[in-house]
């Protein structure tokens, strides 16, 4: 049985539970995401997978889902058992609670040593119950060649060196909540043109 560690969603995490674009999504490391409801009964259980990044649905990773979506089914957690242990688990854990386009929704994140499975959670009837999102913690981190800019997000000044990242590329990496910030930097760079010198040029992921 894996270990992993159950906590509420954090605000800025809640995010990460809904589609995302292709590009955002390989930066973010998602492979892919399990939707789940509980039938007309409220109680039977049917799941479709959708592939994301399949060349990262190692064994271990599918290991690692079934641990932690079978626990989450058990009588210990109750999340995923039902309709009504899903509400209750939910008001249990109010932190969890976060508005859906028309009712509360919980919103969960699992960990287990290399993945991260983020959880948002509908107890509605007739609609698909819950989505899990499932993402690889840490990925190699993208280097922009070739240049240096400074911008400006509110008071946040942000430097990026193209020999600091090369000289680290090796041992640096970012977590799947980080890498959707650097993302965010770079398209604003390259649509602002702020740049001291140089120009992008390419950009490529490390082993």
């Amino acid at each position: 049985m894996t270990d992993f560690t159950l906590r509420p969603l954090t605000v800025p995490e809640r995010k990460y539970t809904y589609a995302q674009s292709s590009q955002l999504q390989g930066q973010t490391g998602n492979i892919g995401y399990l939707r789940g409801d509980f039938g007309s009964s409220g109680d039977q259980f049917y799941t479709t997978w959708f592939d994301t990044r399949p060349q990262w649905k190692s064994d271990e990773f599918k290991r690692d889902l079934d641990d932690v979506i079978n626990a989450l089914r058990s009588e210990e957690y109750g999340l995923l058992q039902s309709r009504s242990q899903m509400v209750r688990y939910g008001r249990e854990n109010k932190e969890s609670e976060m508005q859906g386009a028309y009712t509360t929704e919980f919103g969960f994140r699992a960990d287990t040593e290399k993945y991260a499975f983020v959880l948002r959670c509908n107890p509605t009837r007739g609609d698909y119950n819950f989505y899990c999102l499932c993402y690889v913690k840490e990925v190699p981190i993208f280097v922009l060649l070739g240049f240096h800019f400074l911008i400006k997000a509110s008071v946040v000044i942000y430097f990026v060196h193209s020999e600091y990242l090369l000289q680290n590329r090796n041992s640096r990496l970012i977590s799947f909540e980080n890498q959707a910030a650097m993302y965010v930097i770079y398209s604003v760079v390259k649509t602002m043109r702020r740049m001291q010198s140089g120009g992008i040029n390419s950009y490529r992921y490390f082993p």
